[in-house]
């Protein structure tokens, strides 16, 4: 079976940053873009960059995808024994 995602000359998906597997482990819990600036102390848009940097690197899929593949490669642990919520909804 091909993989449609982007792929490095070995046939390695391209390299996520800790940055970027961190935020697509929060989206793997459920949190929308928002939350994961919230949460990281870094801008919205900052997130909307990183979620289209890490989309662009795995083909240009969704978020579903995105943690699709995450779990498939093992960069996204779901679920997390982490002690907290899943997802924490933020208060307006």
């Amino acid at each position: 079976m091909t993989n449609h995602y982007n792929q490095n000359s070995k046939g390695h998906i391209l390299p996520l940053t800790d940055r970027q597997k961190g935020i697509a482990q929060l989206l793997a819990d459920g949190f929308e873009n928002k939350e994961i600036a919230y949460k990281l102390k870094i801008s919205e848009g900052t997130v909307k960059n990183h979620v289209q940097d890490i989309k662009e690197r795995l083909g240009g899929m969704s978020r579903a995808n995105i943690v699709a593949i995450g779990l498939r490669e093992g960069f996204i642990e779901f679920p997390r024994e982490t002690g907290e919520p899943a997802r924490r909804v933020l208060s307006h």
